[in-house]
């Protein structure tokens, strides 16, 4: 069972995802940095962990036209769940290598 408390590493990558990476809707449109919500994604209906999780703003997780309202052309626009996690992941990355002393 995932536990509903993320772990220190887990607060961490969302954070970055907040801070630093932002939307990956908006970021694979446009590029650069927009607030978002952190959104947790879903296998079977179910939250896949704290690890998998992606900054979306919140008309992209929220609106009439998110993730959550309009599943299946959010997909269509924007990739699937695990394209956008990957993306994430790199940006994360990305962010860590960029930070003095940090690493991937």
């Amino acid at each position: 069972m995932k536990s509903k408390t993320p772990t220190k590493a887990e607060s961490a990558r969302m954070e970055i995802i907040k801070s630093q990476v932002g939307c990956i809707a908006t970021y694979s449109e446009h590029g650069g940095y927009t607030p978002c919500e952190i959104h947790h994604l879903l296998d079977t209906g179910r939250r896949r962990g704290h690890a998998f999780t992606i900054g979306l703003t919140y008309e992209h997780h929220q609106g009439k036209n998110g993730i959550h309202k309009a599943k299946k052309a959010f997909r269509d626009n924007y990739g699937t769940d695990d394209s956008l996690l990957a993306l994430t992941n790199e940006r994360i990355a990305a962010c860590r290598l960029n930070t003095i002393g940090g690493s991937a």
